[in-house]
């Protein structure tokens, strides 16, 4: 088992510029090189209540739908009882994975869940879409409640992303410009991985 991540994405961007698409595409890279890789989401507790909201209501929700109005209005009153409360949840599942590869694509707060990423050694990436392009993205997304716009979206111009990639064009270039972006990464991760497993079958074979 590897037990320290090699390398670690955290997607930042607004409602609908493709964080979801991104990440399954970098995986995807990696996971074509026999590099594991996971999608791990700060908000994955949201989903779970949101849920819970949806079979109270007796209305069916898919996995993957987002009432975002709800959505936020959960993680205020969490912050409220526990600023870190939802990043406390994170962590514990970030050190049960033993992927190489870890990607965060839904990190929004700046006062509290950043810094932790930022400690993690997270590269932050920022996803750059126009406005357009959101609002039609969002529109044929299927959630319940759409906005293109937050509170929380001043966050992402405070987080000094390392990289900035552009989504307004089709899915080929997107998947173009990730493979180009991450290239270097792909390599690094399965040389690294070759010679932790070299050392694995050396230290078995001692004993």
């Amino acid at each position: 088992m590897l037990n320290n991540k090699i390398l670690k994405y955290c997607l930042i961007a607004p409602s609908g510029s493709g964080k979801s698409t991104v990440a399954k595409l970098i995986c995807n890279a990696f996971e074509e090189n026999d590099v594991r890789c996971e999608i791990l989401k700060i908000a994955q507790p949201l989903y779970e209540i949101q849920k819970i909201y949806y079979r109270f209501a007796q209305i069916k929700i898919k996995r993957d739908q987002q009432n975002n109005y709800l959505m936020e209005t959960i993680a205020n009153n969490l912050r409220k009882l526990n600023p870190s409360s939802l990043i406390e949840c994170f962590l514990k599942r970030y050190t049960l994975i033993n992927a190489p590869v870890v990607i965060n694509d839904d990190l929004r707060d700046i006062e509290i869940d950043w810094p932790v990423l930022i400690n993690l050694n997270f590269k932050m990436v920022f996803i750059s879409t126009s406005v357009n392009i959101r609002k039609f993205r969002l529109s044929k997304r299927g959630d319940f409640s759409v906005s293109a716009t937050s509170e929380l979206d001043v966050n992402f111009l405070k987080m000094k992303p390392e990289i900035i990639l552009e989504n307004n064009e089709g899915l080929g270039e997107l998947q173009r410009k990730v493979r180009a972006m991450i290239a270097e990464d792909v390599r690094h991760a399965a040389d690294t991985l070759q010679i932790f497993e070299k050392r694995t079958v050396n230290d078995s074979s001692i004993w």
